[in-house]
């Protein structure tokens, strides 16, 4: 029976609470061994799609946490998911190579410190070729030029910003308007150049006449696999002469590239994986003094201009007032962002004291963002109520926060749908079945559909949030509000109750399954008065083992009434926000098909039918 047929009737087995097939360790076994083939030949999202597959059904094994987990990094996506992944991996030691991309996903997210002694983990567990290969004791050192540079942030204000493909480079020097960005000249490469087919963008200044130097990278003639920095000489502004490597000031024994230099200043403005790097390339600068014909000790120039990606072609101005760069942060493989940045008058550094605080600094696409959402973002921190002009109803505080509620939570339904089509439509690609692929189809179209539905509704209420901030009723914090008069106490007559306090969600993740042989999931969910939300885990034709569920807890099952099916769910929450919260965290524990379901009074009800009974008894 083909494999296609199979699957099926093992999804439909689960629904209608059948026996498993003995196909059915074959059918995983295929899987398995197309997504080592996927991860081996560097086919990152074919690679999570299976190994996505595979974690639904084996949320624990950690071969595919594994592949999973290196796929996520790799493509820069969902960096908590990936790091709670390779952790499970690190204790269970399945591959030494897990410590290698801890610390790299940690060294990627400023994480420094753990980043360090993830790296140095893996010199004790990994193969040498391995650690000499990856340049695990460069990464080190690299992780500790980022723990001091982040101590302090350069003021920058982010003008602009460009997504850009892989080679996208053309309009990176357009900011200068005194030069362009050219393909390297044959006549410009070395034999090793032209072995490896390298002919790297170089900036070629208009007026050559003004530049006694163009400066282009290089392989190192001595080290076949070294790309250094080079100048060649303008003789009589009509012939070149023959590129000459510059000195060690500038290359290091690691790879250069990317100059640029600007000939008013007499700045070289390069990047490298040498120097004081804090990982990738990072731009540096050098004076050149033509006088003593030397170049002064290059300087980084600081983060968060820099970061632990790939930072590259600074170009300034014609003024030197604003600049561009290139970075690899905040996007997928293949892929680049062209920022364009002015110092701020301010020149004095800020002190990063978090994590946090340094993570939110680096995502330089944010601050662009900010540019033009600041303005009506400040005026929706209203607070109590008040009254608006004559005959004009009064807009509160909690009018645009209800609203707002439920366009983030329609946009979490659209993107995880979104994702879920992404990765199908990878599996349909590569999957030569054509049975399957039909199936596949049907279910992207189906989801795709639906995404889109919940895309709009969303759009639709982020526009209406949109009006109301627009409309100016709702009140900033800046706003004086007057207290409302209120009469003097009656002594003789006794104060009303105090409400009743609110309810508190039922929800916790510990580090280890609190279930086992002696205390088991319990059976049965609890009826509760009113409006309660759970979290679906997932159901199954066999009953669970009980620390199946990880630190989840509390969790429930109950099976369908004249079936096998078994339903798994976990926690109890009294508002939208909170399950919205930890459902979050659940698919990032290895639940990512996890869902959200209400009940009122016990009976089930639409998530549709709760935000509207949620929202209804909120007194504005």
């Amino acid at each position: 029976m083909k494999r296609i047929l199979g699957l099926l009737f093992i999804i439909c087995i689960e629904i209608t609470g059948g026996e498993w097939l003995p196909a059915q360790d074959s059918i995983y076994s295929n899987m398995k061994t197309q997504a080592r083939q996927f991860l081996d030949n560097r086919n990152y999202e074919s690679a999570l799609a299976l190994y996505r597959d595979l974690l639904h059904r084996f949320p624990k094994e950690p071969e595919y946490l594994y592949g999973a987990a290196v796929s996520l990094t790799i493509l820069n996506r969902d960096p908590e998911e990936a790091l709670t992944m390779l952790r499970s991996v690190n204790l269970s030691g399945f591959n030494p190579l897990s410590w290698y991309y801890t610390g790299l996903l940690e060294h990627h997210n400023y994480l420094f410190d753990d980043a360090i002694k993830a790296y140095s983990r893996f010199t004790l567990l990994g193969k040498s070729a391995d650690i000499k290969s990856l340049e695990v004791t460069r990464l080190i050192e690299m992780a500790k030029n980022g723990l001091e540079y982040t101590h302090n942030a350069i003021n920058l204000k982010v003008l602009d910003v460009k997504q850009l493909q892989a080679g996208q480079f053309d309009n990176v020097a357009e900011i200068n308007g005194t030069g362009k960005l050219v393909k390297k000249p044959v006549e410009f490469c070395s034999k090793n150049d032209i072995r490896d087919e390298y002919r790297p963008m170089m900036y070629l200044p208009i007026y050559t006449e003004m530049n006694d130097y163009v400066f282009v990278s290089g392989y190192d003639k001595q080290r076949k696999d070294l790309k250094q920095i080079y100048r060649v000489k303008n003789i009589n502004h009509e012939i070149w002469g023959i590129p000459e490597i510059l000195n060690k000031v500038i290359n290091t024994p690691y790879d250069e590239e990317y100059p640029y230099f600007d000939a008013r200043k007499s700045v070289l403005y390069f990047s490298s994986k040498g120097h004081s790097s804090m990982g990738g390339y990072d731009i540096f600068k050098s004076v050149y003094d033509w006088n003593t014909k030397t170049w002064s000790k290059p300087e980084n120039l600081g983060f968060p201009i820099n970061s632990p990606y790939d930072d590259y072609f600074y170009i300034t101005d014609e003024f030197s007032m604003t600049a561009s760069f290139v970075s690899n942060r905040e996007t997928g493989p293949g892929q680049s962002i062209l920022y364009r940045i002015s110092h701020s008058k301010d020149t004095a550094n800020m002190l990063m004291t978090t994590i946090e605080q340094i993570q939110k600094t680096s995502r330089l696409m944010e601050k662009a963002g900010n540019l033009t959402a600041n303005a009506g973002a400040a005026t929706i921190s209203a607070t109590g109520t008040s009254t608006g002009e004559a005959g004009s109803p009064v807009i509160t505080r909690n009018d645009y926060n209800i609203i707002l509620a439920e366009a983030l939570n329609l946009q979490l339904r659209s993107d995880s749908l979104a994702r879920i089509v992404r990765d199908k439509r990878v599996l349909a690609k590569e999957t030569p079945d054509k049975e399957l692929k039909k199936q596949l189809v049907a279910e992207i179209i189906r989801m795709d559909k639906e995404s889109k539905r919940l895309q709009r509704e969303a759009d639709q209420k982020f526009a209406s949030a949109k009006n109301l901030n627009e409309e100016e009723k709702i009140y900033s914090q800046h706003d004086t509000i007057i207290p409302p008069i209120l009469p003097a106490a009656d002594p003789d007559v006794s104060e009303a109750p105090s409400p009743a306090p609110s309810p508190k969600d039922d929800f916790v993740l510990m580090e280890k399954s609190p279930y086992g042989p002696s205390n088991p999931i319990p059976k049965g969910l609890e009826t509760f008065t009113g409006l309660i939300y759970r979290i679906q885990l997932g159901a199954f034709s066999k009953p669970r083992p009980s620390e199946a569920f990880g630190g989840i807890t509390p969790v429930f099952f109950e099976q369908i009434e004249n079936s096998s099916v078994f339903k798994y769910y976990a926690g109890v929450f009294y508002s939208l926000n909170g399950v919205t919260a930890a459902i979050t965290e659940v698919k990032k524990n290895g639940f990512p098909d996890a869902f959200i379901v209400a009940y009122l009074d016990g009976k089930l009800i639409s998530t549709e039918k709760a935000r509207e009974v949620e929202f209804a008894g909120m007194k504005l």
